[in-house]
This record gives structure tokens, sequence and C-alpha cells, in this order.
């Protein structure tokens, strides 16, 4: 083998090695970020969280529409009523 042979294996070498270091600090850092997404050891993490407020929200947003519509619509029939007797006793 010659000299440049030599030097080239010897780099794909160190290329190899510094390739496994960043894809071990990689595999690390992503594992970190699944952690915090999804949740470690039965906890929700953040995207639990996000689900549970979306559907506490929801949830809100449809009993205020059902107050909103109770009440709108016991105005509408109170109005009506007192327009009826006024009528009646005018």
């Amino acid at each position: 083998m010659t000299k440049e042979e030599t030097d080239l294996i010897k780099q794909v070498l160190k290329n190899q090695e510094e390739f496994r270091e960043t894809y071990a600090e990689m595999k690390t850092e992503v594992m970190g970020v699944k952690t915090v997404l999804v949740g470690y050891n039965g906890d929700e993490g953040l995207v639990g969280r996000v689900e549970t407020l979306s559907t506490s929200y929801y949830k809100f947003k449809d009993r205020a529409t059902l107050v909103f519509g109770v009440l709108l619509g016991t105005g509408v029939i109170g109005g009506s009523a007192y327009g009826l007797v006024r009528l009646i006793a005018d």
C-alpha cells in the first residue's frame, strides 16, 4: 500500500470516529427533546399537557356558549312576555 492510501484509510477511520461521536451526541439530544415532548415514566409531557389544555378549552367554550344561549333565550322570552303584558294592559 502506498503512503497516500494509508493516509486516506487513516482519514476515513478518523471521519468514522467523528461521525460516531456526533451521532451519539445528536441521539442524546433527540432523546432529551422526545422525553420533554412525550413524557417520561408516566409523565404526560408537553404534548399531553397541550392536549389536556385543548380539551379543557373546548369544554369551557361549549359550556360558555350554552350559558350565553340560555341567557339570550331567557331574555327574548322575558322581553316578549313583558311586551305582551303591556300590549294587553293598554
